[in-house]
């Protein structure tokens, strides 16, 4: 599954989730969120910050994982097929 078919297949929940963790980025802000159980929290969060991920371009094939925890790396070289 591509990352636009997964963006495509997101609740509106998550959608949500997305948009205000952005904003909340972009203007530097602290954000806290909840969501029920079972809603896509984790992969939310992780499709929030994944464009602060991008490696510059003479290292395209390197990403950046400081600060997340050794699942969440996983989960993030699964989605988006980096290690």
């Amino acid at each position: 599954m591509t990352l636009e078919e997964l963006k495509g297949n997101l609740y509106e929940i998550q959608k949500d989730f997305i948009e205000k963790a952005k904003c909340v980025i972009e203007n530097n802000e602290i954000g806290i969120f909840s969501s029920p159980t079972g809603t896509g929290k984790t992969i939310s969060l992780l499709l929030s910050v994944y464009n602060y991920f991008i490696p510059p371009k003479e290292e395209s094939n390197k990403y950046t994982y400081f600060g997340l925890n050794s699942e969440n790396k996983k989960l993030m070289e699964q989605l988006f097929g980096q290690s």
